[in-house]
Parts: structure tokens; sequence; C-alpha cells
């Protein structure tokens, strides 16, 4: 495994074991293929995807809450790995430079970086990339990692809410 699929795994296994399964399973590099990834993460993990729950639930007061309260955890989790895993940190790239710098050109926040609103954040936080499980007050599992990147948390709030957006539209 490459530097960056090592850093990518420390911050994953360090993101589950700090928030009581927020995140699904690890899985190595080439056990599955790319296109049956995601069938095994959603078959390994409890829940349903979200976007076929997405009518039902985000008109839910208590989802919303719920699903906000488990951003919050991820997010002061990705807190905790800068403080507890700070050469693991410092190594991670910016979101600029993920997928070869394809968002390069996508101009930076003018909001304040500190540890409170920049650090690891998911980077594809819609609701294609998460499983609630009902059965179970609405736990959430994030998986799809490759966006993982620093930049300002409140671009997981915003993928989410263009997410719902667009979902609007064809409703």
């Amino acid at each position: 495994m490459n530097k960056l699929g090592n850093q990518e795994r420390k911050f994953v296994d360090f993101i589950a074991k700090n928030t009581g399964g927020l995140t699904s399973s690890f899985i190595e590099p080439g056990v599955v293929t790319t296109d049956l990834y995601s069938i095994n993460i959603v078959t390994a993990n409890p829940g349903t995807m979200a976007q076929g729950l997405a009518v039902k639930l985000y008109q839910n007061e208590d989802f919303v809450v719920k699903l906000g309260r488990q951003v919050r955890a991820f997010h002061d989790a990705c807190r905790k790995f800068r403080q507890e895993e700070a050469e693991a940190y410092n190594e991670m790239i910016h979101y600029h430079e993920v997928w070869d710098g394809v968002f390069g050109s996508v101009k930076p926040c003018d909001i304040p970086s500190n540890e409170e609103t920049f650090g690891i954040m998911h980077g594809d936080m819609h609701e294609g990339n998460f499983l609630i499980d009902v059965d179970n007050d609405y736990k959430v599992t994030f998986f799809d990692w490759d966006l993982t990147s620093k930049s300002h948390y409140m671009v997981d709030i915003g993928t989410f809410v263009q997410g719902l957006r667009i979902m609007n539209l064809f409703m």
C-alpha cells in the first residue's frame, strides 16, 4: 500500500475507534474491485443507503438532529486525530490536491482556518456515501474515503446540502 493509502487507512481506523463506528471497515486495496467496493461496504454494515430514505427522513426533524450530531462526532474525532496523530495529519493532502488536483481551481473558503473550522474532512459527504440504520436510532456509517483531505469542515455540510438541493429538483 502506498503512503497515501496508509494515511487514509490510519485515519479511517482512528475515526471508527473514536466514534463508536461511524465509519465503515477499511478494505485493503485489491481485496475487492472498485466496482464491488460499495456493495461490500453496504452488505458488511447495518443500514440502508441514505439516498433510498431521503424523501422520508430529511423531513424528519429528529433524524436531521441526530445526523447533525453524528457529523459533529465525526469532525470532533477528526480534531482528535490531528492532536494524537500529528505526523499522519501533517502528511495528509489538502482538498485541492485530491484526484491529481482536479479541485485546484476551486477558490479556498474566505473564513478563518483554525482547529474549530479546518482539519481533515470526509470531502464527499452526500447521501450516496453513508448508510442509515433506522432500527438503531438512525446510526450512520460513512464510507467512500477517496476525497478525504484537509479543508474546512463546512465542505462536508455544503456537499450534503448541495446533494439535497439536487435531489429536490427531481422530486
